[in-house]
């Protein structure tokens, strides 16, 4: 998967259009028309009364498609908020806001928060080596590709699907080696790059991701092509590939339930805490040489 995790896509989109949610169910509750509550609306409410209307909910779903360290707290005061504004409401206007109501909501609310609480939701939110999607931009290219290995005579043949500053995506026939030098020509000049394996799928033919391993000089020849790629506005990402992506997860989640919580991305692990070190005041503490030899012998006695 390229794209963003459709959950929090959909989570971030449900907050956006909360607002006219909001708005068309209010104004059913009265029993009235729009125009009427829109009337009514404007004056009953002051400067914070608008903002927190139309405003609240979309900041937090701008902190949910963000997916950054700060989109946690933003998030929780926006539901914090909203939880408290509809305590209000029903205490003032329990006849229009019920208490079925009320608690139904607060069970939705209780419902985001857990869900951004879990694991593996709560890691694409802390540690940015998990978004996948926030990986430089790949411009869509349909080039071939020769694979050379070292003391190897002759060379492989693909076929570039993307392109990026930090590596490839490629299809062939057959079965890549961990590390290649790949030999391409884009825009009338000639690449020869090593690059290293990072995945493999199918059955053949093969789809692989390149990862290259840059020397000063391919690095700055690569950071030149992409740059020219975006100026010559080449595609990064296909519509219709997206909206593939979208169906394969809406299929995958009817037909086996998964998909609520984003995977992790391939080959990369959370960090694992480092080993405590023995600070000063522990290593004073063991016994010296010495001392342990003299133990030996006592005990031996």
């Amino acid at each position: 998967m390229r794209f963003r995790p459709w959950p929090i896509v959909i989570l971030a989109v449900l907050h956006w259009l909360a607002p006219l949610g909001n708005f068309l169910f209010s104004a059913w509750l009265e029993g009235v028309t729009l125009a009427v509550y829109w009337a009514q609306f404007r004056e009953s409410t002051d400067l914070l009364g608008y903002v927190d209307f139309f405003l609240l909910l979309p900041i937090g779903g701008l902190a949910i498609y963000s997916c950054k360290k700060w989109s946690y707290p933003i998030f929780l005061l926006v539901t914090l908020e909203t939880v408290s504004v509809n305590v209000m409401t029903w205490r003032q206007s329990p006849e229009l806001f019920p208490l079925p109501l009320l608690l139904a909501l607060s069970l939705l609310d209780a419902l985001f928060v857990g869900y951004f609480l879990l694991p593996a939701v709560r890691a694409a939110y802390m540690d940015p080596r998990l978004r996948w999607w926030e990986a430089q931009p790949r411009y869509q290219i349909r080039l071939p590709v020769r694979i050379k290995y070292p003391g190897r005579k002759g060379a492989d043949r693909g076929a570039i699907a993307n392109i990026s500053v930090g590596g490839l995506m490629i299809g062939t026939s057959a079965k890549l080696d961990e590390r290649a030098d790949f030999h391409f020509t884009v825009l009338g000049r000639h690449y020869a790059v090593e690059g290293k394996r990072v995945y493999q799928r199918g059955d053949g033919p093969y789809f692989c991701g390149i990862e290259f391993i840059h020397t000063e000089k391919t690095r700055r020849e690569l950071t030149r092509l992409i740059r020219a790629l975006r100026i010559l506005r080449f595609s990064t990402r296909d519509r219709e590939e997206q909206l593939r992506d979208l169906w394969r997860w809406a299929l995958t989640l009817v037909t086996t339930g998964k998909g609520w919580v984003p995977e992790l991305s391939p080959g990369v692990a959370p960090a694992k805490p480092r080993p405590r070190r023995r600070t000063l005041k522990a290593v004073r503490s063991l016994p010296s040489p010495r001392e342990s030899v003299e133990e030996n012998r006592a005990k031996a006695a």
